[in-house]
C-alpha cells in the first residue's frame, strides 16, 4: 500500500509516514516499549522475592514478563527504525520504504512474543483450575504441571512463528516493518481471530474458578486454617483474571478493528484508514501493562491480606462470642427448669 510500481513512495505514502498522528504514534509505542523494561525490574523482585502465589504460577508469571519484554523489545526496534526514516527521508519517497526480507527478524521475534502472551493467560487459567479441583495432586505434581505447560506455551509461539514467517517468500516493499506481507495476510487474520476466542474462553475459565473459591469459602466459614488458604487462592485467580482481561482488551481493539474494516470494506489504502489502524495497534500497550498489572496485583494482595486476617479474626470472635451466649442461655434455661428438684 501506498507503493508506487518503481517501488518508491507514493505522495499518500509520504503523507502517512511524515504526518504528526504517524510520529505520535511511534513515539506512544517507544514508550510503551520502555514503560515494559522500567516496569519489568521491580515486578521481577517481587515475583522472586515476595510472591505470596505457588512456585508454578510464579514461574508462569515470570514467562509472561518474558514474552512481554520480547515484544517491547523488538517494538522500540521497529518504531526507532520507523521514526529515524520519517524525519530523515521525508523528502525521498524511495529511502523511506523498506523491504519485507529487512523486517524479517523483527516480524519473527513479534510474531514469537505476541503468540507467547495470547497462549500465557490460557496456561494461567489451566493452572488455577488444577489448583483449584485438585489442591492436594497440585502441591505434590504443581512444578510439573507448570513444566508442561511452559513447554506447551512455548512449543504453540514458536510452531506459530514457523507458520507465518517464511523467510523464502518473495520480497515486498512497505512503509514500515509492522504491515504485514501479502503472503501473511490470511494465515495471520485466521491465526489472530482463533487466538481471541482463546482469550475469551480464559476468562470465563477464570470467572469459573473464582466462583467455585468462593462457594468453597462459604462452605468452611468456621474452619480458619483452611478458609484463609481459600481466600488465598481467590486472590491468586483475580490476579490471573486481571492480567487476562488486560490483554484480551489490548488485543481485542486490534482484533476488533480489523473485524470491523472487513465488514465495512473499509480500504486500507486510503490515508485516514491507514493511520486509525496504526492507532489500533495496541499490541504494545498490552505487553507493558502485563508487569504493570503484575504490580497492581501485588499492592492489592497486601492490602487485601491484612483485610482477610481482620475479617477471620472478627468471624473468629463473633463466633465465639456467639458461643458463650449460647452457653449462659443454656445454663440460664437449665438452671431455671430443674433447679426446683
Amino acid at each position: 500500500m501506498f507503493i508506487g510500481p518503481d517501488g518508491c513512495a507514493d505522495q499518500n505514502g509520504i503523507t502517512a509516514v511524515t504526518s504528526i498522528v504517524y510520529r505520535s504514534i511511534s513515539h506512544l509505542q517507544q514508550i510503551a516499549a520502555i514503560l515494559t523494561v522500567i516496569l519489568t525490574v521491580p515486578a521481577i523482585y517481587l515475583l522472586h522475592y515476595k510472591c505470596p502465589f505457588q512456585s508454578a504460577t510464579r514461574l508462569l508469571l515470570v514467562i509472561a514478563v518474558f514474552f512481554a519484554n520480547t515484544l517491547a523489545g523488538v517494538t522500540f526496534v521497529m518504531e526507532t527504525g520507523a521514526v529515524f526514516r520519517s524525519y530523515m527521508f521525508s523528502e525521498k519517497p524511495c529511502e523511506i520504504t523498506i523491504k519485507t526480507t529487512d523486517c524479517f527478524y523483527h516480524s519473527l521475534f513479534a510474531i514469537f512474543s505476541c503468540s507467547g502472551l495470547i497462549v500465557i493467560p490460557y496456561a494461567l487459567s489451566v493452572d488455577r483450575v488444577i489448583s483449584t479441583l485438585f489442591p492436594k495432586f497440585y502441591d505434590r505434581f504443581g512444578m510439573g504441571v507448570c513444566a508442561i505447560l511452559c513447554f506447551i506455551t512455548i512449543f504453540y509461539s514458536a510452531f506459530t512463528t514457523y507458520y507465518l514467517a517464511d523467510p523464502n517468500a518473495p520480497s515486498e516493499i512497505y512503509l514500515r516493518c509492522t504491515d504485514v506481507a501479502s503472503y501473511r495476510m490470511a494465515p495471520l487474520a485466521t491465526f489472530i481471530n482463533y487466538n481471541a476466542m482463546v482469550l475469551i474462553s480464559c476468562v470465563f475459565i477464570t470467572i469459573f474458578v473464582i466462583m467455585i473459591n468462593r462457594r468453597r469459602e462459604n462452605r468452611i466459614r468456621f474452619d480458619i486454617k483452611i478458609r484463609y488458604r481459600q481466600r488465598e487462592a481467590l486472590l491468586t485467580s483475580q490476579v490471573v483474571c486481571w492480567i487476562t482481561l488486560v490483554l484480551v482488551f489490548g488485543f481485542s481493539l486490534y482484533i476488533g478493528s480489523r473485524v470491523v474494516f472487513r465488514t465495512l470494506k473499509l480500504d486500507s489504502s486510503t490515508l485516514w484508514v491507514y493511520l486509525l489502524g496504526r492507532a489500533l495497534y495496541t499490541f504494545p500497550y498490552a505487553a507493558a501493562a502485563t508487569p504493570g498489572t503484575i504490580l497492581y496485583a501485588f499492592q492489592y494482595v497486601k492490602s487485601q491480606r491484612s483485610n482477610i486476617i481482620k475479617d477471620l479474626t472478627t468471624a473468629r470472635e463473633t463466633t465465639g462470642s456467639r458461643m458463650k451466649e449460647l452457653n449462659v442461655m443454656w445454663t440460664t434455661f437449665y438452671n431455671n427448669k430443674y433447679t426446683h428438684f
